[in-house]
């Protein structure tokens, strides 16, 4: 679900500046943030191995909101940019341009998203 967002965050931007909007699209993550996401959706061994993790690993929840707050509101982020954190693999750390995989910058997968997701939802971009 991730990499969908992605794909379509970043084909959302190419669509708009090839309208020549004034609007852009800006994508993020928040990296590996201690929240109750680890507590309360994973059961047994996952729900054990979180609680050791996220007291050595996971960065506090505000800090993972800080991505987000550049994306909408920093200007210094750029329409089409990937922002989250920059260290210890990308999980925690202070925040920047994050690293999209081939597959996330995959113009024709991210055509193909856009299309399947409008005949889902039935509606059209114009």
């Amino acid at each position: 679900s991730k990499l969908a967002n992605l794909l379509f965050a970043l084909e959302l931007d190419r669509r708009l500046q090839a309208k020549g909007s004034a609007a852009g699209a800006y994508a993020c993550h928040p990296g590996y943030s201690a929240t109750n996401l680890q507590s309360t959706g994973p059961t047994g061994f996952f729900n054990l191995l979180y609680k050791p993790l996220n007291l050595l690993v996971a960065q506090p929840a505000k800090f993972g909101a800080y991505p987000t707050v550049l994306a909408a509101a920093d200007p210094r982020a750029l329409p089409g940019g990937y922002y989250g954190p920059t260290g210890l693999f990308d999980m925690r750390g202070p925040v920047g341009d994050a690293k999209a995989t081939s597959t996330a910058q995959n113009e024709d997968l991210a055509r193909q998203l856009w299309d399947i997701s409008e005949q889902l939802t039935g509606l059209v971009w114009p």
